[in-house]
């Protein structure tokens, strides 16, 4: 995987969809779908100024898709196509298929209405070179003329870095929720609403950069998967293998992560135990 300035790879699955069925279109034995993944469309913001591009969106190997007819759900395992935006999954489903989901793992139940599903975005992702993780970006799609097109959910959040430091991990911190328990109303523009957070341990989101991350004087980027939502005020906290951190707190109440789109920080240089510039 890798990026030009503006183009990032990201890992994650989709495709268009055919269909083995038995007598009245119930699904029988071991079935291949195939799927396609929406795109990701980077934008001006008042965060920053930044070139427009288009950030596909790619299956990788492991992949895992949670499939739903009327009667049940099960999981569909990447056949072929890792490395591209269209791949097969195979599972078996009794029933019409009526939707999908990626990755299975954020699935938690099926909603109080029909057509919504309630999901749970982790708190916490891990970093990878100029990309997100896998299976840390997820998606929703409708069966519509035999067909799976899936939409992202989240937006992702774009921070660049320079400095002499290594970065250990990075925390996004608002007054809006940005993890844990969500309800998807699945459409073919998906919306994502968070729950309530009366104690407040999902409004923030955490990079876990490993042994850490050495910055240069050269921009290290770095993407975090957010839900969409406004968040107005927020902070980013910067740490390094020694616990100093660094703040840059953002107050404008236009700030938004919005789904499927890349909101990008202009460059901040980062200095242990002072604000950033």
């Amino acid at each position: 995987m890798g990026m030009a300035i503006c183009v990032l790879f990201l890992t994650v699955s989709c495709q268009k969809e055919e269909l083995n069925t038995g007598n009245g279109g119930v699904l029988i034995g071991e079935t291949t779908i195939t799927a396609m993944m929406e795109t990701l469309t980077q934008t001006r913001t008042e965060l920053g100024d930044f070139a427009s591009g288009k950030t596909p969106v790619i299956w990788t190997a492991g992949d895992v898709i949670k499939a739903f007819s009327a009667s049940a759900s099960v999981d569909f395992t990447l056949l072929a196509g890792s490395g591209s935006g269209t791949a097969q999954f195979t599972g078996t489903l009794a029933g019409d298929m009526t939707h999908a989901i990626y990755p299975s793992s954020v699935y938690l139940s099926n909603g109080n209405e029909s057509g919504k599903v309630n999901v749970k975005l982790p708190g916490c992702s891990k970093y990878v070179k100029d990309n997100i993780a896998t299976g840390s970006y997820p998606t929703v799609s409708q069966l519509v003329d035999g067909n799976l097109e899936f939409k992202n959910l989240c937006g992702i959040f774009k921070l660049q870095l320079t400095g002499t430091e290594k970065v250990t991990s990075i925390v996004i911190k608002s007054e809006a929720v940005l993890s844990g328990p969500g309800t998807v109303t699945i459409s073919k523009e998906p919306v994502l609403t968070m729950g309530d957070d009366w104690l407040g341990d999902y409004r923030q989101v955490v990079l876990d950069c490993g042994a850490g991350v050495q910055l240069s004087n050269m921009a290290t980027d770095f993407y975090i998967v957010v839900p969409p939502t406004t968040v107005g005020s927020f902070t980013i906290e910067v740490v390094s293998p020694n616990g100093a951190f660094v703040k840059k707190a953002a107050g404008n109440e236009s700030n938004k992560f919005v789904r499927s789109k890349i909101l990008t920080m202009p460059v901040l240089e980062f200095y242990v135990n002072r604000f950033p510039v």
